[in-house]
């Protein structure tokens, strides 16, 4: 019977066709088409912008000059990225080209002379995520311009950073280090490294900061500026441990205080949505908290088979994120013979996009099934011999 004139027809919601074929549990049909956790709403761009810069560039212990502290243009003093010789890298755009992970930092010979503390971080590209992989201590360095050449220190560090040759050869450079992308030989990573004169001493550890800076008040006014200049440069082989590393962790590991310690330094929770995992009731799932992640690996069940592999497919990530497996791993079973790590986590994001609620009767159920077990196989270090 057709609907009444001006009646409105409800659009279908996700999973609604997998639901009816898959033999729905009564309570979950009130819930079709809804998430499992309510997003925290979004923040003010502008308050997300300013936070984003008083991380990176902040207030100098050290003054500058009155010439100095009246610039507020980016990379009047530029950083430059070279080799351990001092021989700057081929650029395409403003990226600067690196065959390796051997990066160097070098400061400008147009310095004004004296003594100038930098703080140095490094980021991904687009100013999201920090990605120094050095201790905090190391990346306060202070710059000792006389004349032509340039001498580094680093007068917080407990290991000294390894130095190279200053820019075309004269004086000195510091290798930097940034996040790698683990056990994967031959990956390529991309990463923006910064040098400011803004920083001070933490309150409570007493090691060096980035802090709030008059230079970004007001998000325009800028009563005290500081030197800040940034590079960007692009690694063709960056991932580490040329041989792969297959010591993999279970789900009852990732729940447990230890995993969860891991997941919360890894910064892995804001990661997990775009794996497709879905609960009991097929609905897409996002964590606030580490317990309401350690509770939904815990219930994890196969009523709901994209359930299950969800969870299955988590601990891989994890694995993966903190090196402890390689996505070259490969796992031998009987529906996919040997397969990747890699090739079976890309899978499995793929049917869980498709398919989030595979009960008893769905056709997708099977396959599901034989990725969860692959990827329970691999997750108890079950790998093929070859």
């Amino acid at each position: 019977m057709p609907s009444p004139e001006g009646a409105r027809v409800q659009p279908a919601r996700e999973g609604d066709a997998d639901r009816k074929a898959g033999c729905e549990l009564t309570f979950c049909a009130p819930n079709r088409g809804a998430r499992a956790l309510r997003r925290e709403s979004p923040t003010d761009p502008i308050k997300t912008l300013a936070t984003m810069i008083r991380t990176l560039l902040a207030t100098g212990v050290l003054t500058l000059g009155s010439a100095f502290a009246q610039s507020c243009n980016f990379n009047q003093y530029p950083i430059h990225l070279v080799d351990s010789l001092g021989v700057p890298m081929p650029r395409i755009g403003d990226t600067a080209q690196f065959a390796d992970a051997e990066v160097y930092l070098a400061f400008d010979t147009s310095l004004p002379d004296g003594l100038h503390r930098f703080y140095i971080q490094i980021t991904d590209q687009a100013i999201t995520t920090v990605t120094t992989a050095d201790a905090p201590e190391n990346r306060v360095v202070d710059v000792l311009k006389t004349g032509a050449t340039i001498t580094l220190s680093f007068p917080f560090a407990v290991t000294q950073p390894d130095l190279g040759l200053g820019l075309n050869g004269i004086g000195d450079s510091v290798r930097i280090e940034f996040q790698r992308p683990q056990n994967q030989p031959g990956v390529p990573c991309s990463h923006k490294a910064w040098a400011s004169t803004g920083w001070e001493a933490d309150a409570l550890t007493g090691l060096p900061v980035l802090a709030n800076s008059p230079f970004v008040t007001g998000l325009g006014t800028f009563p005290n500026c500081r030197i800040a200049s940034f590079q960007k440069f692009d690694v063709a082989d960056c991932g580490t441990n040329p041989t792969p590393v297959c010591d993999a962790r279970t789900i009852g590991f990732w729940r447990n205080c230890h995993g969860r310690q891991l997941v919360n330094q890894y910064g892995i929770l804001p990661m997990l949505p775009a794996l497709n995992i879905v609960n009991l009731c097929g609905q897409r799932v996002s964590f606030s908290s580490t317990t309401g992640y350690a509770n939904w690996l815990k219930r994890a069940n196969s009523w709901n088979m994209a359930y299950m592999l969800s969870a299955q497919l988590v601990a891989m990530h994890n694995n993966v994120t903190v090196g402890n497996v390689s996505p070259h791993c490969v796992v031998h079973t009987c529906h996919f013979g040997n397969i990747t790590v890699g090739e079976l986590m890309t899978r499995a994001v793929a049917s869980l996009a498709a398919h989030p609620y595979t009960a008893w009767c769905h056709p997708a159920r099977n396959y599901q099934r034989a990725l969860k077990d692959a990827l329970d196989r691999a997750n108890n270090n079950r790998w093929a011999s070859l």
